[in-house]
């Protein structure tokens, strides 16, 4: 820690991603609980990132990941480098009053860049580009995408080819 902390990156991105998990070290293994997994990016030393901790937390919410991570950044003493947040499009992250990345920008008290997942961005796009040409899903997942993800090894990759889609008429 002393090393990181003595030549910390001059602007630096915070990075966060919440995910329940089992515990298989604690007193009760077999249950799981909410942790988030906290790193700043940042060059020249850290371009890949540092991992500044793993913290359980009490829920997923905004108010939680943005707690947690903060209490990181003043952990490391960071708060004064942070430039980015870069986080996933869920709406404990994203949401415009109670998600992480604005509580994180209160707390830092200036502006500093959103950078959303393009990962995250790309489903919200394929999702709403079937649901315009096939209609709306209404289970939570979609079985069309379930069953191509448990195909995808038999594919065929040495001759793509492009689908047609026309419609009737």
């Amino acid at each position: 820690m002393a090393a990181f902390s003595e030549d910390p990156p001059k602007y630096a991105a915070l990075h966060w991603d919440g995910k329940m998990l089992r515990d298989v070290l604690g007193s009760d293994p077999g249950t799981t609980s909410e942790t988030l997994a906290v790193l700043v990016s940042g060059p020249p030393a850290y371009p890949e990132g540092k991992l500044l901790g793993v913290p359980l937390i009490d829920s997923s919410t905004g108010t939680a990941q943005a707690e947690a991570s903060m209490d990181l950044l003043e952990a490391w003493g960071l708060t004064g480098v942070i430039t980015a947040l870069v986080f996933d499009t869920t709406a404990s992250n994203s949401g415009v009053h109670r998600g992480a990345a604005k509580l994180l920008e209160q707390q830092l008290d200036r502006k500093v860049f959103y950078l959303a997942c393009r990962h995250h961005i790309l489903e919200v796009l394929v999702g709403t580009v079937w649901e315009n040409l096939f209609g709306k899903v209404k289970s939570p997942e979609n079985p069309w995408f379930k069953h191509f993800k448990d195909v995808w090894t038999d594919l065929t990759t040495d001759n793509p080819t492009t689908l047609s889609i026309r419609q009737n008429g």
